[in-house]
């Protein structure tokens, strides 16, 4: 990727996100480089992060003011994006390999190594659930936009699982092939 600025800068990209609230992009280099770019000029913000470790991940708050970051040491970190400054650690047990956050930005959503769903609470930095149904690690999540369910699918399982964020219950399964609409009118959601 090309960055316009004083020169071309070449940026060897591990991952990025882009923040539509604030029109800015995420920077992450395979050498664990972190940097901000206005959207979408691409013009470099002066501001870059070192990290310590590989990074695997990042993802803006719906609000674009915080970035999470996921990277070879358990947990995830939380950024501020106008600073670059450590604002949290997200405690858990493993390495997280992705993040969704609901959108009021509130709730963080965790999936790592195994196949438990760390659950956070963004005011709190605390733990709130550990979702325990999956077989396998979690490859997707997703938040109802009030943030009161979240969906998680797994690799190589051919469903999804429906939870209640706020007592940590399973409330539905999803095969394959099942009408969405039927599964989720029978739990009243619909």
């Amino acid at each position: 990727a090309e960055l316009a600025g004083s020169g071309p800068a070449r940026y060897s990209l591990a991952y990025l996100d882009v923040a539509s609230h604030t029109n800015s992009v995420a920077l992450l280099d395979k050498n664990g480089s972190l940097r901000l770019a206005s959207f979408p000029s691409g013009e470099p913000s002066a501001l870059a992060l070192t990290l310590p470790k590989l990074v695997r991940n990042a993802v803006f708050f719906p609000q674009g003011d915080r970035l999470a970051v996921m990277g070879d040491e358990p947990g995830v970190l939380i950024y501020d994006t106008t600073s670059l400054q450590l604002l949290h650690r997200l405690e858990a047990n493993e390495k997280i390999l992705g993040v969704t956050i609901s959108a009021d930005g509130q709730k963080i959503a965790g999936s790592g190594e195994s196949s438990v769903v760390w659950l956070w609470d963004a005011t709190t930095q605390k733990v709130s659930q550990q979702l325990e149904g999956h077989q396998k690690p979690t490859v997707r999540s997703a938040f109802t936009t009030d943030g009161k369910l979240l969906a998680t699918a797994s690799s190589n399982e051919q469903g999804i699982l429906l939870w209640d964020t706020t007592t940590g219950q399973r409330i539905a399964e999803m095969q394959a092939g099942q009408d969405v609409i039927e599964v989720l009118d029978r739990i009243g959601v619909v």
